[in-house]
C-alpha cells in the first residue's frame, strides 16, 4: 500500500511539472498570436491554476484515506479555494473592477474562512471565536493582495512561493502536517518551478497583478491548513521574508515623503537592484534567505514556544536583506566597526561640549 501512494504522488507531480512546462512554452511561443489571446489560454496563471487543481483533485481522490490529520479536509474546502481563486483573478482583468480587487480577495478570503472547521482557532482561544475567523479572512485577504509586490523583479515570486512551500513538503515527511497538504504544496512547488524557466531574468513570461495576488491567496490557502494542524508558527517563519519587505516598504509610503509614495520601489530587492546588481543575483540570495527561514521554520515544530525562532527569523531577514542592499560597501573587521563607533562617540561628547558651553554663555 506504501509502495502504490509513493507511486500515485510520483505520477500526479511528474505530470503536474511537464503539463505546466509544455503549456508556457506554448505560450511563450504563441505570445505575438493575436488568436491565442484569450484570458484563460494566454493568461499565465490559468495554467497554474487549472494544471494545479487538476493535480489537486486527483491527489485528493486516488490517494488511500490517510489519518494524520487533525481536521479532514473536504473537497469542498478544495474546490472552493480555486474556484474563488479564479473567479477574482477573471473579474481583476477588467479595469472598472479591479478597483474593488481587495474587496474580492476579502469576500473571498470570508466564504473560504466560513468553511474553516468548527473546532479549529488561529489564536487558540485568545479571541473569540467571530473575531478569530474575522481576523484570520483579514490576514488571507491581505496576504492575497499584497502579493503583487513581490512581482517588481524577475524571480522574486518564484522563489518567494518555491521555497516556503518546500519547506511544507519537509513538515509533511517530518509528521507535522498531512501527506494530503504536503503533497498539494509540492504540486504548487513543482508548477512554479516550471514557470521559473520562463521567469528567470531576463522573463519571458510575467504573470498579471491579479495572477499573482490569486497564486498569493491560493499559497495563503496551503499554509491555511497547515495552520489547521498547528503548525502556524512554521508557516509564518516561512514567509518572514515577504512579511519584513512589504512591511517595511509600506512603513516608507507612510512617512509621505515624495519619493516613497509608490510600493515596490521602496522594496529591499528593488533598491538592491537599483544600486546595480543584477536580478538573478538578487533572486539566488533571496532563495538563500528562504532556505534559511525554511530551516528555522521546521525547527520550530520542536520549539518550545511559539515566538522565540520568529523573532530569531524576523532578526536574520532584517540583517540579510541590509547586507543585501549594501552590497558594494566592502566588509569591516571588528577593529573598523569598533574604531567608528569609539570616533562617533567621541564627536558627540564634543558635540555636547560645544551645546554646553553656548548655554552658559
Amino acid at each position: 500500500r506504501m509502495n502504490l501512494t509513493f507511486l500515485i504522488i510520483a505520477a500526479v507531480l511528474l505530470c503536474c511539472f511537464f503539463a505546466a512546462y509544455l503549456w508556457f512554452a506554448v505560450i511563450n511561443r504563441r505570445l505575438n498570436d493575436i488568436s491565442f489571446g484569450s484570458p484563460f489560454f494566454g493568461n499565465v496563471f490559468f495554467p497554474v491554476w487549472l494544471v494545479a487543481f487538476a493535480g489537486c483533485t486527483a491527489l485528493y481522490f486516488l490517494l488511500p484515506e490517510q489519518n494524520d490529520q487533525l481536521f479532514d479536509i473536504s473537497f469542498l474546502n478544495v474546490a472552493a479555494a480555486f474556484i474563488s481563486a479564479a473567479a477574482v483573478c477573471l473579474l481583476s482583468l477588467h479595469a472598472r473592477i479591479a478597483r474593488w480587487n481587495y474587496a474580492l480577495f476579502l469576500a473571498a478570503a470570508i466564504l473560504n474562512t466560513l468553511l474553516l472547521p468548527q473546532g479549529f482557532m488561529l489564536f487558540e482561544g485568545t479571541l473569540p471565536f467571530w473575531l478569530d475567523r474575522l481576523t484570520i479572512a483579514l490576514i488571507w485577504s491581505l496576504f492575497a493582495w499584497a502579493y503583487k509586490y513581490l512581482d517588481g523583479l524577475e524571480g522574486i515570486v518564484v522563489v518567494q512561493t518555491v521555497t516556503p512551500l518546500c519547506g511544507m513538503v519537509i513538515l509533511a515527511f517530518l509528521g507535522a502536517i498531512p501527506i494530503l497538504t504536503g503533497c498539494f504544496s509540492a504540486v504548487f512547488a513543482l508548477i512554479i518551478t516550471a514557470y521559473a524557466v520562463y521567469n528567470w531574468y531576463p522573463a519571458q513570461l510575467r504573470l498579471t497583478t491579479s495572477g499573482c495576488q490569486a497564486l498569493g491567496f491560493l499559497t495563503a490557502w496551503l499554509f491555511m491548513l497547515a495552520a489547521r494542524e498547528g503548525s502556524a508558527s512554521c508557516a509564518l517563519i516561512f514567509s518572514l521574508y515577504y512579511i519584513v519587505e512589504v512591511i517595511w516598504a509600506g512603513l516608507k509610503k507612510l512617512s509621505r515623503k515624495p519619493q516613497y509614495q509608490e510600493i515596490v520601489p521602496n522594496t529591499f530587492y528593488y533598491q538592491t537592484n537599483l544600486s546595480g546588481l543584477s536580478p538573478d543575483i538578487i533572486s539566488e540570495n533571496i532563495f538563500k534567505l528562504d532556505a534559511l527561514l525554511v530551516i528555522f521554520g521546521c525547527f520550530q515544530i520542536y520549539a518550545p514556544n511559539s515566538y522565540s525562532l520568529a523573532i530569531l527569523g524576523v532578526i536574520l531577514t532584517f540583517w540579510f536583506l541590509n547586507h543585501l542592499r549594501n552590497w558594494q560597501v566592502a566588509e569591516r573587521s571588528l577593529g573598523e566597526i569598533n574604531r567608528e563607533v569609539v570616533k562617533d562617540l567621541k564627536e558627540n561628547v564634543e558635540d555636547i561640549k560645544k551645546n554646553l558651553d553656548k548655554d552658559i554663555c
